[in-house]
């Protein structure tokens, strides 16, 4: 009979962590910086939050569920750490 403690290991290993999907998500955060022009907002399509970016090189931390959406868009890219 096994301890709880080998299946517990055994779960973890097989288990992907969370932070290897997002890989600059700091504290459920990603960061974009945005090139465009003017302002813009944008919203995220998981918490329908609204993300404010004031102008070209302007960087939102975001909320890491809505990363993906954000992701596609004109004018945003991910910013790695």
């Amino acid at each position: 009979m096994t301890c709880c403690g080998e299946k517990r290991e055994q779960w973890r290993t097989q288990t992907p962590d969370r932070r290897a999907n997002e890989s600059n998500a700091v504290n459920g955060r990603v960061v974009f910086e945005y090139t465009g022009g003017a302002s813009a907002v944008v919203k995220g399509a998981v918490t329908g939050r609204g993300y404010a970016f004031l102008g070209y090189g302007s960087r939102v931390a975001v909320d890491a569920r809505d990363a993906a959406s954000l992701t596609g868009l004109p004018y945003l890219q991910r910013v790695l750490r």
